[in-house]
């Protein structure tokens, strides 16, 4: 079978009724299946999760049995073919996907799985997406900032604007993260470590390593408990203890009794799992407003007061912005104290979001700049208003104004580990010295010195490339 004609109908519309029923359908089996839960990448998975085509109502062509029968009413599916991953608007889901023979096995009467009939669409016998990803993007396409020219009727759609119309060899436009040289300096409203779960205190700048190392032993608890700790990194009982201990002693006051919970094991097997995902997440120094975004902190805590009071009908709103928070909340549901152990150690994490909007400081007045945009020269890629023009300078923070890389808005304090720092095309990886593992080449954007390639070189790493700088 050639997988390129695995699904050559066009996506169907948005208001087809076998469509609207296919979304219908998927809502109801991750809601409401007992089986189904996530992995520790996030994806669903479960034994019920499988695509095969519908029972056929005719004949079979070997005319010898038919599809179905009193003893099989379902009909006989083949073996797994191929274990796609599928993208769908509350998560990816692993199904596994069937062909469908008639009961005499006949290779002549097999119906093979188109994906039509699930509304999904196929890139590869690996990956999948669900019809409806397609129409929620062209939806917010459509909805933001329109072309002037195609108005409401966009011929092409121009997707990841990192540098859109940059690569142009010849523009001349000048990148606009790059700040004046006579901007002034001014501090940031909060760094990259405010805004962490475990959090540094400017009051205890002497805490700092004590903060890192609870990270890690919460990363440590979570990824244990989702067996994904190697036999060689099991710590002892003792010092797993001492560090949860001083892990407890560290956290803020209303997450103590979830963590020893956690830690003691006393949740059900279900929650802890649910809850493992959430704590390795947050045992990073990822902002808070990562897991719960500015916009749905009102929504949040008002959904957290309902189900505080016994009120679970507005729970799935959850997974618009965090399916595995809304994992972990229905999972408490079994019991009482279990949920309101939950709830409040999500209502502290979302009062720490909104301290972290409140600190924020509002954008700059718009002063257009006349004249900073020439689409007759420079081409029209580079829009952000419907004139080009530059709106407002660049801000130039203190904490760049010395900083070995303008990347990080905090320094590493451990300078005698030496980091090793590969950048291309605005992504950035930090990987320490003393590591085995090959780097995947990208396109070659940068230099590279001399010092600085015999360094790499000692240390294993594929030079072409990558632009490398010691911290």
């Amino acid at each position: 079978m050639g997988f390129s004609k695995l699904k050559s109908t066009p996506p169907k519309q948005d208001n087809d009724p076998s469509f609207r029923e296919a979304i219908q359908l998927r809502h109801a089996i991750f809601d409401g299946a007992k089986d189904i839960h996530r992995d520790s990448t996030g994806c669903f998975t479960g034994q019920t999760l499988v695509l095969c085509p519908p029972l056929p109502l005719d004949n079979c062509p070997c005319g010898y049995t038919g599809y179905y029968s009193e003893m099989f009413p379902e009909g006989k599916l083949s073996e797994v073919r191929y274990r796609p991953t599928v993208y769908l608007t509350n998560g990816p889901a692993r199904y596994v996907v069937r062909d469908r023979e008639c009961l005499a096995g006949c290779p002549g009467c097999l119906v093979k799985y188109s994906g039509d009939i699930n509304s999904l669409h196929f890139l590869s016998k690996e990956t999948a997406a669900g019809d409806e990803i397609g129409w929620d993007f062209i939806d917010h396409a459509l909805n933001t900032h329109q072309c002037y020219i195609c108005k409401s009727n966009p011929k092409f759609l121009a997707c990841d604007g990192t540098k859109i119309g940059i690569s142009f060899r010849q523009s001349n436009v000048k990148p606009i993260e790059t700040p004046e040289p006579t901007a002034e300096l001014i501090d940031p409203c909060h760094r990259r470590n405010d805004r962490a779960f475990l959090r540094f205190r400017a009051d205890l700048p002497n805490e700092n390593d004590n903060i890192r190392n609870c990270r890690d032993h919460l990363g440590y608890l979570a990824r244990k408990r989702l067996g994904l700790t190697g036999a060689n990194d099991i710590l002892s009982f003792q010092t797993e203890t001492d560090r949860t201990e001083n892990l407890i002693n560290t956290v803020d006051e209303k997450c103590k009794d979830i963590i020893r919970r956690f830690y003691c094991n006393e949740y059900p097997d279900v929650l802890m799992k649910k809850l493992s995902i959430i704590f390795k997440g947050l045992s990073s120094n990822h902002s808070l407003s990562a897991f719960i975004p500015f916009r749905y902190t009102e929504l949040f805590m008002s959904i957290l007061n309902e189900i505080k009071n016994g009120d679970c009908s507005r729970l799935n709103l959850v997974s618009e912005f965090s399916p595995e928070i809304r994992d972990v909340l229905n999972a408490a549901q079994s019991n009482r104290n279990n949920l309101t152990d939950v709830i409040s150690f999500f209502q502290y994490l979302t009062s720490r979001v909104d301290e972290i909007k409140q600190l924020n400081k509002p954008a700059a007045p718009a002063n257009p700049q006349h004249g900073s945009y020439n689409p007759t020269k420079n081409g029209v890629a580079y829009y952000f208003t419907p004139s080009g023009e530059k709106q407002r300078d660049l801000p130039k923070y203190t904490m760049n104004d010395k900083a070995h890389s303008k990347n990080y808005d905090s320094y590493f304090a451990n300078k005698s580990k030496r980091l090793l720092q590969l950048q291309c095309n605005g992504a950035v990886q930090v990987w320490t010295s003393n590591m085995k593992r090959k780097v995947t080449t990208v396109p070659s954007v940068f230099k590279k010195s001399t010092d600085q390639k015999k360094k790499v070189k000692d240390s294993g790493v594929k030079l072409d490339g990558i632009h490398l700088q010691f911290l």
